[in-house]
């Protein structure tokens, strides 16, 4: 963890140091090289590695919405019995 905050004080100073000109540029240049490389997977990719890949998304997805409903469940269920127990307590 300290070692995270060290080398974000290190890259807050760098961007003092570096002139804004060379930090444009680069990252200019940064975002084209990567862009340029998606372009390129995307047109060498087969007809079915998309398909693939949109399955896998969709079963994450479906795990990820149903764990969510499960956590639903069980903040909804514990809620209820602290009110339930609030008003058995009042009661008595």
């Amino acid at each position: 963890m300290i070692e995270c905050v060290s080398y974000v004080a290190l890259l807050g100073y760098a961007t003092t140091v570096i002139p804004r000109w060379f930090t444009y540029y680069a990252s200019t240049f940064l975002f084209a090289l990567f862009g340029l490389r998606m372009l390129r997977e995307g047109w060498y990719m087969s007809a079915d590695e998309g398909q693939e890949e949109l399955e896998e998304v969709q079963a994450d997805l479906k795990r990820r919405d149903e764990e969510v409903h499960v956590l639903f469940i069980y903040v909804f269920h514990f809620k209820t019995e602290l009110c339930r127990r609030a008003i058995i307590r009042e009661e008595v």
